[in-house]
C-alpha cells in the first residue's frame, strides 16, 4: 500500500486487494485459525481466516484471495522441516494439511494466471495517494465535490477516527477523477458537533483523555470504520487544512446519534456550515440527552424521598408534569419544590403556568 516510504505509490493490485477483502468482511463475522508458528516469527501470529457464507459453508479468504487475483501463494516451510513433523507426530503422513492448504493456494494461483485477474491482470491498477494541504487544497476538495458529485455526495472510506467527532476519510468516487482528487485523503470534522478528545501520549507534556473521549471514539469506529459512505462537504476549518461535513449512514446521522447518547455536543462555528433544515434535528437530540439525564435524576429522588412523606409526593408530582409537558422551565419547577405547592394549567398552545 501506498506510504511516504514509497513516494505515496501503491504496488500493482494493492489498492484493489484491499477494497476486495474490505467489502467482503467489513461488518460480518468472521473464524480464524491460528496455525504453529515458526522460529522466525517473532511476535507475529499466522494463521487462517474462514467467512461463513449464507448457505453454511465455511470460505478460506487466503484460497479466495489468490484466486482473485488479489495475493500469490508462499513457501511453507521447507522439505527438512516437514519431515521433521512427520517424525515429531505432529503432521500425518496420511492426509497432510500443510500439504492440501498448498495444493489449494496452487490450484488458485493457476485458476488466477489462467483468467488474467487481479495482479495477473495487462494492467492492474497502481494507486498515487494524495493528501489535502500538501498535494491539494482542502476547500479546491469541497468545491469540485458541490460541482461534480451527484446530490453534492462525495463517496469516501473512513479510514482512521481520531476522536468522535473527527476522521479520515479517503476519497473513492469516480466522479472526482477528472479534478485529480480520487484517492485524496482528509482529516474531516462532523458538523455540528464536538465530541470529546482523545489525549497525545506522545506530546511533552502527554495530554490526558477528556471524559467520554474513549467511549464516543468508540462508538463512532463500530458504526462508520472501514465503510465507504457518502459525505456532503460544508466547507473547511480557519487553518484550511481540515474539512467540514455531515456523513450520511443509511441508518442515520451519526452526529444525531451521537448527541443522543450524550457522547457531544452542539458545536456553533460547524453549526454555521449547515443547511438550516438540518440543525432540528442536531438541537433536538441534545436537548433530548438533557432531559434524560435529569429524569433519572428524578426518579432517583423519587426513590430517595419515597420514606419522608410530603417530600416524596412532591417529587412524584414533579416528575409526573415534567413527564407531561415538553416546554418545562426548570426555575420554575425548583421554585414549586421550595413553596411546596404548585399547579399545572394548560392554554391553547399546550405551554404550563405556575
Amino acid at each position: 500500500m501506498a506510504s511516504k516510504a514509497n513516494n505515496n505509490v501503491d504496488d500493482p493490485g494493492a489498492f484493489e486487494a484491499r477494497e476486495w477483502l474490505r467489502k467482503l468482511v467489513v461488518g460480518k463475522s468472521v473464524a480464524f485459525e491460528t496455525r504453529k508458528q515458526g522460529a522466525t516469527a517473532g511476535d507475529r501470529v499466522y494463521g487462517l481466516l474462514f467467512l461463513t457464507t449464507p448457505e453454511g459453508e465455511q470460505v478460506n479468504l487466503a484460497v479466495e484471495s489468490v484466486k482473485n487475483g488479489h495475493a500469490t501463494p508462499k513457501v511453507f516451510g521447507s522439505t527438512v522441516d516437514a519431515t521433521a513433523e512427520e517424525e515429531n507426530g505432529d503432521v500425518a503422513v496420511d492426509g497432510d494439511p500443510v500439504k492440501d492448504y498448498d495444493q489449494q493456494l496452487q490450484a488458485a494461483f493457476s485458476a488466477a494466471k489462467d483468467a488474467a485477474v487481479g495482479v495477473h491482470s495487462a494492467a492492474p491498477l497502481v494507486r498515487t495517494l494524495k493528501t489535502a494541504g500538501e498535494d491539494f487544497e482542502t476547500l479546491a476538495l469541497v468545491e469540485r465535490s458541490q460541482k461534480l458529485c451527484s446530490g453534492q455526495k462525495v463517496k469516501c472510506v473512513i479510514e482512521y477516527v481520531f476522536d468522535g467527532s473527527r476522521v479520515r476519510c479517503h476519497v473513492t468516487d469516480e466522479q472526482m477523477a477528472p479534478a485529480g482528487m480520487q484517492y485524496g485523503s482528509f482529516t474531516l470534522f462532523l458538523a455540528g458537533i464536538t465530541c470529546p478528545r482523545v489525549g497525545n501520549p506522545r506530546l511533552t507534556p502527554p495530554t490526558q483523555d477528556e471524559p467520554f473521549a474513549i467511549e464516543a471514539r468508540q462508538f463512532v469506529e463500530l458504526r462508520l470504520l472501514h465503510r465507504e459512505l457518502d459525505v456532503t462537504l460544508h466547507g473547511t476549518d480557519k487553518s484550511g487544512i481540515c474539512a467540514v461535513g455531515t456523513i450520511h449512514h443509511p441508518r442515520g446521522n451519526i452526529a444525531v446519534e451521537l448527541l443522543k447518547n450524550g457522547l457531544a455536543r452542539m458545536s456553533d462555528w460547524t453549526v454555521r456550515m449547515m443547511s438550516p433544515m438540518d440543525v432540528p434535528a442536531l438541537r433536538i437530540a441534545e436537548n433530548g440527552a438533557k432531559v434524560s439525564w435529569f429524569l433519572l435524576l428524578l426518579l432517583w429522588l423519587v426513590w430517595i424521598g419515597g420514606c419522608f412523606g410530603v417530600l416524596g409526593m412532591l417529587i412524584k408530582r414533579l416528575l409526573l408534569v415534567v413527564k407531561a409537558n415538553e416546554y418545562w422551565n426548570l426555575a420554575f419547577l425548583f421554585s414549586a419544590v421550595a413553596i411546596g405547592c404548585f399547579r399545572t394549567h394548560w392554554d391553547s398552545r399546550g405551554s404550563s403556568h405556575w
